[in-house]
């Protein structure tokens, strides 16, 4: 007399093929296959020239930013999403990298009015160096400023230089300092080495050499070489 398992094991002899079939169609439709989102105008543009990084993009440098593709991607960008004004600041950045300098400037003002502050940087640039237009170091200081204001650590950095040079407007040492205190405590590296300097000299504050050895130290531990110099000059002088 046959048992059950003996009977189980002749159905699944007879059946095998069938079973396999079954087994594949109900696993297709247990686990559809996942299919992978094309990205969006806007993603594509940020992959290849994010500015800053996010959680969805990591920040292209200048250097590595590849104008063609940037342009290419940003300007669909902006046809898709006109009124994204971060869109038009990165159009611009690859313009500037292309070396179409009207129209970088024509960019980064317009995402400037669609609230891109960001953009004066851009902006400073171009009329720091004369990029496409003649050469106004007043515009350039007035962009710097605007970009400093929230709190972009480069534009900081290149508002206090102009301000400790007196360049495009009238030499506030003082303010230069202050400036620079502000990006070094966002932890600019090149802040705190500049402003080391300041503090050690005296320029336009009051001398410190403790504070200066502080922000020399801050620096090089960050692996600024120009603070890694300073800071040995500071401890063979005493």
């Amino acid at each position: 007399m046959r048992t059950r398992r003996s009977l189980a094991k002749s159905w699944f002899r007879r059946h095998a093929p069938r079973a396999a079939v079954l087994a594949v169609l109900f696993s297709g439709v247990l686990a559809v296959p996942s299919v992978a989102r094309a990205a969006t105008p806007g993603e594509e543009c940020d992959r290849v020239a994010a500015y800053s990084s996010t959680a969805a993009a990591k920040a292209v440098t200048f250097d590595a930013l590849d104008a063609d593709s940037a342009i290419r991607a940003c300007s669909a960008a902006i046809t898709s999403d006109p009124n994204q004004p971060r869109y038009r600041f990165l159009l611009s950045r690859a313009l500037l990298k292309a070396e179409r300098y009207a129209e970088a400037k024509d960019e980064a003002e317009r995402a400037v009015k669609g609230g891109a502050l960001t953009a004066h940087i851009l902006l400073a640039f171009i009329h720091e160096d004369g990029l496409g237009v003649d050469r106004n170091l007043a515009a350039a200081r007035r962009h710097y400023r605007a970009a400093a204001e929230i709190d972009l650590t480069s534009a900081q950095i290149e508002y206090a230089r102009m301000l400790g040079e007196g360049e495009g407007g009238a030499k506030d040492e003082a303010e230069a300092a202050r400036w620079l205190t502000r990006a070094a405590e966002a932890g600019s590296p090149v802040a705190a080495t500049r402003l080391a300097r300041i503090l050690s000299s005296g320029t336009g504050v009051a001398r410190d050499d403790a504070a200066a050895l502080a922000w020399a130290r801050r620096a090089a531990e960050r692996g600024d070489a120009q603070a890694q110099l300073l800071l040995g000059s500071f401890y063979e002088d005493g």
